[in-house]
C-alpha cells in the first residue's frame, strides 16, 4: 500500500451525522478488534464491510452508497470506518481503519493488554504493534526472524495494528493486514 493511501485512510473525514445512530454496544478496542481482524484471515475489504453492515455499521451520510466508509456508535461516542485493499509486489495489503470523534489516551494501553504485548513502537499518542495471528491468540512479531517474517505474511498471519494520534482530537485505529496475491 502506497504511503498516500495509509494517509489518506488515517485521514478519513468526520462525516457522521448529527443524530445518534444505534448503538451497537461497542468500545473502540472491541469494534476495532471484531470489525478490522476478523477471524477469516482470507477476508477482504468487502468481508470487512459486510460483516460491520451486518453489526450494525451504516453508510456514512454524504457517501456513495458504494464507498467503503461506515458509521457506528458505541458505548463511547461515534466511530467512522475505512477499508481499502491495494495489491502489488505479490502481496494485497489490506487497511482497515476506525477514526473516533473524541480524544482517548488509553488506547494503546487497552489494546496492548488485549494483545499481550507492548507495542514496537511507542512515541507520544502514536505506537505500532507488529502482530502474528495464531491458533492460540496473538504473537508479538518485531522480534521475528526474516523467513518466520516470509512465513507469517504468506500464511495471512503478519498485521500492523497502529494508533495513531491517541491524545488528540480524532484519534485512529488502524490495522494493516498483509496478504499473499498478485500484481
Amino acid at each position: 500500500m502506497r504511503l498516500s493511501a495509509v494517509i489518506g485512510l488515517a485521514a478519513i473525514p468526520c462525516l457522521a451525522s448529527a443524530a445518534p445512530l444505534p448503538s451497537n454496544g461497542a468500545n473502540p478496542i472491541d469494534a476495532f478488534v471484531r470489525v478490522c481482524l476478523p477471524a477469516d484471515p482470507g477476508a477482504t475489504a468487502a468481508t470487512i464491510l459486510a460483516q460491520a453492515d451486518a453489526a450494525g455499521w451504516r453508510h456514512t451520510d454524504g457517501a456513495p452508497a458504494s464507498a467503503d466508509k461506515r458509521t457506528a456508535s458505541g458505548s463511547d461516542g461515534a466511530m467512522d470506518l475505512g477499508v481499502d485493499d491495494t495489491a502489488g509486489a505479490g502481496e494485497v495489503h489490506e487497511a482497515c481503519a476506525i477514526t473516533l470523534h473524541r480524544s482517548d489516551p488509553a488506547l494503546i494501553a487497552t489494546l496492548q493488554a488485549r494483545l499481550g504485548f507492548a507495542p514496537g513502537f511507542d512515541a507520544d499518542g502514536t505506537a505500532t504493534f507488529f502482530a502474528l495471528r495464531t491458533a492460540q491468540g496473538w504473537r508479538d512479531g518485531k522480534g521475528i526472524d526474516t523467513p518466520a517474517f516470509v512465513g507469517a505474511k504468506k500464511a495471512g498471519n503478519f498485521f500492523s495494528l497502529m494508533v495513531l494520534g491517541s491524545t488528540g482530537q480524532e484519534p485512529v485505529l488502524m490495522a494493516l493486514h498483509v496478504l499473499p496475491g498478485s500484481t
